[in-house]
């Protein structure tokens, strides 16, 4: 396994940990602190990883440009929900999701 391929594992992982966090947070009291932080966390996992796969030119996956329109929405980001429908990514700085995956 190369190094870039590594990172792209590393990436993934911490998409699939903050998103599971998350989700852990959603079953919890809305509005929380909690549930912002892991919000947040999530959407910068996600766009780290979705701006690998773009520079390497490969497909995003279709649920992954849904999940990071509607995480930037949930946090507070309009600019880059719209640019998102068009992009695919919304900072230039920053496989199908598994089973029994779910959008935020």
């Amino acid at each position: 396994m190369s190094a870039s391929d590594a990172e792209l594992r590393r990436l993934l992982a911490n998409v699939l940990r903050t998103r599971d966090k998350h989700r852990t947070q959603l079953q919890g009291r809305a509005g929380s602190p909690e549930l912002s932080l892991a919000r947040e966390a999530a959407l910068e996992a996600l766009e780290e990883y979705v701006a690998v796969l773009e520079q390497r030119r490969w497909p995003v996956p279709h649920r992954m440009h849904q999940d990071l329109q509607l995480l930037r929405a949930l946090c507070g980001h309009p600019g880059d929900a719209n640019r998102a429908a068009f992009t695919g990514s919304s900072r230039a700085s920053r496989g199908a999701w598994g089973p029994g995956s779910s959008t935020v």
